[in-house]
């Protein structure tokens, strides 16, 4: 907020005013267009924020900082890539460590990401967290008019918004609580695998609906079927739930003996897992980003130094 007020200010700031904003060297005041010490509506629309990942000016008017191996970061390039967002979202690395002072003042009060840094009208920044209200408020901004499914979200139909919320609660509220127990310290091997015994259940839950839908029919595709939307329309259900099912496809057999995706009582979640990933550039995409980033994390012992042992090569389904 500090860094922000110093911008109204003084109509420009350096690189060390804003270091938690994500911002390098910042705004020039001759980008600023000051009319004494006030900018103008023109001006703020020309303030330039620049890549931490490649050192380009951008005249991008949202920011995203993630990790690709967190499922929740993926989720919310999941959005980007699919809905075609790159042009107006830049993806960065956090720029602060998420367990320091300076991060959880500034981006997220609990040291989670993403976040989402977005230019308000005054040339200030505004920061978003919670992957769900970043992937509606892009969706909502950007996407609504030319995508058919929100699209159909915004024209009033109740059912759909309400099965399409229907499934991302089914993944945050029920199966999201137990993937720590996959990646991190202070569980017993016995509750790693009563957590997966419980996202198996989650899984069984979804398979169940997807099952009984009758507006799916029997081909692959999308979680949600929109009346006369193509078949790679996807909705926030689908970006929700791919990237915890890339998790669960390289930990569980590898590292605890099970993968809970490949069963005979999970084929409508293992077609769609699989329509997702080799289909839809956007799932393909992300799928190698989540995938290479938890092979730097085995290489660098993460299983090994809670103990684990593997128990299978990491294969894809």
């Amino acid at each position: 907020r500090e860094a922000a007020r110093e911008v109204r200010r003084s109509g420009g700031a350096g690189e060390k005013d804003m270091p938690a904003l994500g911002f390098a060297p910042a705004l020039a005041r001759r980008d600023c267009g000051r009319e004494g010490t006030r900018r103008t509506p023109r001006a703020c629309a020309s303030v330039r924020m620049e890549s931490e990942r490649d050192g380009k000016p951008e005249n991008k008017p949202c920011v995203l900082q993630n990790l690709d191996v967190s499922n929740f970061s993926s989720r919310a390039r999941l959005a980007v890539y699919h809905f075609d967002l790159e042009r107006v979202v830049e993806i960065v690395p956090p720029a602060a460590d998420r367990r320091s002072k300076e991060y959880r003042e500034n981006m997220h009060p609990f040291g989670k990401f993403p976040v989402l840094l977005v230019r308000d009208a005054e040339g200030g920044t505004e920061c978003i967290f919670e992957t769900e209200v970043i992937v509606r408020y892009l969706i909502e901004r950007f996407a609504m008019v030319n995508d058919p499914v929100p699209r159909a979200e915004g024209d009033g139909n109740a059912l759909l918004r309400a099965k399409c919320d229907m499934y991302v609660r089914l993944h945050d509220t029920y199966a999201s609580p137990h993937q720590a127990a996959l990646y991190r310290a202070g569980f017993s091997l016995d509750e790693r695998q009563a957590a997966l015994e419980s996202m198996d259940e989650v899984l069984g839950a979804l398979e169940h609906r997807l099952a009984a839908d009758v507006s799916r029919g029997s081909r692959a595709g999308p979680l949600l079927q929109i009346s006369g939307a193509p078949d790679s329309a996807l909705s926030r259900a689908d970006i929700a739930w791919f990237p915890t099912l890339v998790y669960l496809e390289y930990i569980g057999l590898r590292w605890l003996g099970r993968c809970i995706l490949d069963s005979d009582g999970r084929k409508h979640v293992l077609a769609w897992f699989r329509w997702m990933k080799t289909t839809q550039p956007a799932g393909q995409r992300v799928h190698a980003e989540m995938w290479a980033a938890l092979r730097k994390w085995d290489e660098g012992g993460r299983w090994a130094n809670l103990g684990l042992e593997p128990r299978a090569p990491a294969r894809q389904l």
